[in-house]
């Protein structure tokens, strides 16, 4: 036998004479019921993959640490709170180590011996800080730290040189290496929920970064380096900056032609919104902002904007707007080019009017116009038949609009307030 597959057995104890099976390359033993495990891995020595994720293990025998052809180790969601101080000693060709969902506070020594290491996964542990001689790891390719109490990054972390994925989101890191040997390879950085309150220079050289999450950070100011745009226009997909202290961004935002949900407002839900403000602090948008011309999915919520810029039309894939929570008075007439539009929020600012045409936002679905100065709406509403759910109270419309009649599929209606 090479493979054996014991997943969601409801085993609770391996057999002793497990050793017996000289030829077994690879083992799983998935979602069972294991609290520990017999010191038989010393005779499975060509064992490739190990499979014990989702049991109850809180220790490991010591002749686990000693498979030396083990390539791939899988630990996810056990009661693991340490590891032995040789664990990493013995593994010299593991390429792929899974220890996420576990109570660990802290790595063994002997744990960046696995010189081999691609993919390490220690989400959801009580980490609090990493071997000084992480950056030793070199191999690595992703790297997923999140849900820690990691404080500080090692120095040694930024002569990582192959990352193309690391999240080190939900943690209370204040500042990221200022040196970052992986920043041209990097397709994916999520460092959301931290305490970072600046950004290093390595940010203006991410020539691959296909996603970037920095949200609920202290970032302020303009906080991205001018020239971000120009160097990741090319790849960036999915931005999000919310819940910052951002007051401007970069003129080379326009530079990013490839950017399809931008995150700029909040991140707390509505229930919340009424306590907090969780926003950014933009009060206008960059002259080039219109040109990111993909741009499908755009949060702008709890923000200072007063105007949205003449050229705003011209993002005409939008198809999800959220500029709620602002003090915008009046739309550019150009608003009503964005044709794929089905999902608008636009409660909470000063609007007292609509452009006439802006009926022609006819892919419309749900629309919220709640909590501005609205006394009539244009004749051209009518042509939103499409709309299902409409949020008209607190306005001061004196009575309801006959354009109302119009729309055929909707199904909630509120015009509380006026």
């Amino acid at each position: 036998i090479t493979t054996l597959k014991l997943d969601f057995n409801d085993l609770q104890r391996l057999p002793d004479d497990l050793g017996s099976l000289a030829s077994l390359t690879e083992l799983y033993l998935t979602g069972n019921l294991l609290t520990s495990l017999p010191d038989v891995f010393a005779r499975l020595g060509n064992l490739t993959e190990l499979h014990l994720n989702e049991n109850s293990l809180e220790e490991l025998p010591e002749s686990l640490g000693k498979l030396s052809k083990l390539r791939v180790l899988n630990l996810t969601g056990n009661k693991l709170e340490k590891l032995r101080d040789d664990f990493g000693a013995g593994l010299a060709s593991l390429t792929e180590l899974r220890i996420d969902e576990n109570d660990l506070s802290e790595l063994s020594v002997s744990f960046t011996l696995m010189k081999n290491l691609k993919v390490l996964e220690l989400g959801d542990n009580h980490i609090e800080r990493l071997p000084e001689d992480f950056g030793n790891l070199r191999k690595l390719e992703v790297v997923n730290l999140s849900q820690n109490n990691i404080e500080k990054l090692p120095e040694s972390f930024g002569f990582l040189c192959c990352l193309k994925s690391f999240d080190i989101t939900g943690n209370h890191i204040e500042n990221l290496p200022e040196r970052f040997e992986s920043a041209c390879f990097l397709e994916h950085l999520y460092a959301d929920n931290n305490n970072i309150t600046w950004l290093p220079d390595w940010f203006g050289d991410l020539p691959n970064i296909i996603n970037l999450c920095l949200s609920d950070n202290e970032l302020s100011d303009s906080a991205l380096p001018d020239h971000f745009g120009s160097i990741s226009g090319k790849t960036l997909s999915s931005l999000d900056l919310s819940g910052n202290r951002i007051t401007k961004l970069p003129d080379s935002m326009g530079e990013l032609k490839e950017l399809k949900t931008l995150h700029l407002g909040s991140t707390i839900n509505e229930l919340e919104r009424r306590a907090f403000q969780n926003g950014n602090w933009l009060s206008h948008l960059p002259d080039s902002f219109s040109q990111m011309a993909n741009l499908t999915k755009l949060h702008l919520d709890e923000n200072q904007v007063v105007c949205l810029p003449d050229d705003f039309g011209d993002l005409v894939n939008l198809e999800w707007l959220d500029v709620g929570q602002n003090r915008i008075e009046m739309l550019p007439d150009s608003f009503c080019n964005l044709s794929k539009l089905w999902f608008l929020q636009l409660s909470k600012n000063h609007l007292t009017e609509l452009p006439e045409n802006f009926g022609n936002l006819t892919s419309l679905v749900e629309l919220r116009l709640d909590s501005n100065q609205l006394s009539s709406l244009p004749a051209s509403f009518a042509n939103l038949t499409n709309v299902k759910t409409l949020d008209l109270y607190r306005n001061k419309l004196s009575e309801i609009p006959r354009v109302l009649l119009k729309l055929e599929n909707l199904m909630r209606l509120d015009l509380d307030g006026n």
